[in-house]
């Protein structure tokens, strides 16, 4: 999430740990909590915010062959951002 900057950043995980009692560290596990959170703070505009940090999942499997054999996106499904992170984590690349 560096693309939003630090203080947007820090905001986003500010209130996820004041409101949600989420840290940075329980987020995968909490990716559902976190999606609501980027449209209740961001609207419309935070679907933009999910592809962007998906893209940025994606190319650190294109970076690392060994990850590239355990995930495998098919273009039949139609992801969302917690489904999408779900796969990484049932692949267990977090």
């Amino acid at each position: 999430m560096a693309f939003l900057g630090e203080p947007i950043k820090n905001q986003i995980f500010t209130h996820l740990e004041s409101n949600c009692s989420i840290d940075r560290e329980a987020l995968p596990e909490h990716v559902e909590i976190f999606s609501r959170l980027l449209y209740r703070l961001f609207g419309y505009h935070a679907k933009l915010i999910e592809i962007k940090c998906m893209k940025a999942f994606y190319s650190k499997i294109q970076e690392d062959p060994d990850i590239g054999k355990k995930f495998f996106v098919s273009e039949d499904k139609d992801f969302t951002f917690p489904s999408y992170i779900e796969e990484f984590r049932q692949n267990n690349l977090f």
